[in-house]
This record gives C-alpha cells, sequence and structure tokens, in this order.
C-alpha cells in the first residue's frame, strides 16, 4: 500500500512538475522532461538505499512516464488538476500492469498517452454535459418548443 502512496505521489509531482518547469522557465517541453527525469533518475541511482529496491526501482520510471503526460500544451490541455489526475491514473496503470506490456518498446509514452487521453475525454463530456445543460435551462426559460 506504502508503494502505491510513493508511486502516485511520484506520478503527480511528474506531470506537474514538467507542465510548470516547461512553462514558467519557458525551457520547452522536451528540455524539462528531460531535465527533470535526469534529475531523479541520478537521485536513486546515487542513493539506492533510501527506499525499498521496489521504489529504488520503479519510482525513476514513474516520474519520466508521468513527464511525458507534462509534456501537454499549456494552449490545449494544460491544467495541473487535470494533470494530476492523468498522473495519479498513470501510476495506478503502472502498479497494475503486471507484465501486458512486456516487450513492447515505449510502454511509458503509451501509458501516458491511454492516462492522458482518458483526462482529456472525461472532463470533455463533463463539460459538455453541462454545456448541453445550461443550454437547455436557456430554452426552457424563453419557452421555445421544437416544432415540425
Amino acid at each position: 500500500m506504502n508503494d502505491l502512496i510513493m508511486t502516485t505521489v511520484a506520478g503527480i509531482l511528474g506531470a506537474t512538475l514538467t507542465f510548470c518547469v516547461s512553462e514558467r522557465y519557458q525551457l520547452g517541453p522536451i528540455r524539462s522532461s528531460a531535465l527533470l527525469s535526469i534529475a531523479v533518475g541520478l537521485f536513486f541511482y546515487s542513493f539506492p538505499n533510501i527506499f525499498n529496491p521496489y521504489l529504488t526501482k520503479n519510482i525513476p520510471l514513474v516520474f519520466m512516464g508521468t513527464s511525458f503526460i507534462g509534456m501537454v500544451s499549456a494552449k490545449s490541455y494544460g491544467s495541473y488538476f487535470r494533470l494530476a489526475v492523468a498522473g495519479n491514473l498513470f501510476s495506478i496503470i503502472y502498479c497494475n500492469k503486471s507484465l501486458f506490456f512486456e516487450g513492447f518498446g515505449g510502454a511509458l509514452g503509451a501509458l501516458a498517452f491511454i492516462s492522458l487521453l482518458t483526462v482529456i475525454s472525461v472532463s470533455d463530456l463533463i463539460a459538455r454535459k453541462t454545456k448541453m445543460k445550461r443550454v437547455y435551462v436557456r430554452v426552457r426559460r424563453r419557452g421555445w418548443t421544437y416544432k415540425n
């Protein structure tokens, strides 16, 4: 249970920090992802005995995978809440993936794509539902009806 919490925190931090560094310091998404992933990887490589072996091996991978999520454009879907939810979803999928992605190249990128696409789709569906509800209420107030 503790491992899941730690990987979830790493996932949320990976997505949001990459986006933050990319936007605030104008480094660009690729440089910010690479810089942060190298920093986390070197930290766990230099100090392997701080956490248990599972976390030492998997936290850099989760962080790097969620940094791919943080590479999203601010103009399209960059919001810290969405990125945190996508990072959380990535971490949960990563911890429960078993051996499904074993042997596939780009597994971290594929998981990042699946997580981000899921969060974007759900948030767009919710936004459309509330927008349709507002339109319906506005139409009902004016007394418009549909006639053939």
